[in-house]
């Protein structure tokens, strides 16, 4: 019986792409996902929003990319989204519309 061992060849791509370990918390008027991004500075990352997603990609001193895609909730007002990143760890602010966020009615006597 003959035995045939097939190896597979692959072009790696120098760059080294990781994706991000996230961590997402929904508060009463925001969501806050942070991301670890181990070397990247704030001038190394990008974020923008997208058909509902918001992308964030950074890159490390290092070589690293890290990258990673968020789908964004109906109630996240786009246009106030805010970023920093500081010790590796980007913050992302998305703020909630003001029509989605909880609010108490006040009822009267009638």
């Amino acid at each position: 019986m003959t035995s045939t061992t097939q190896t597979t060849c692959e072009t790696v791509n120098p760059r080294q792409v990781a994706q991000a370990a996230i961590n997402i918390y929904e508060t009463e008027s925001a969501y806050a996902i942070h991301a670890d991004v181990p070397g990247a500075d704030a001038e190394a990352v990008q974020v923008h929003c997208e058909n509902g997603k918001l992308i964030f990609q950074a890159q490390a001193d290092d070589g690293w990319t890290w990258e990673r895609t968020v789908s964004l909730p109906r109630s996240g007002d786009v246009e106030g989204i805010a970023a920093e990143c500081a010790n590796g760890v980007l913050r992302i602010s998305v703020p909630k519309s003001a029509a989605s966020r909880k609010r108490s009615i006040s009822v009267s006597q009638g």
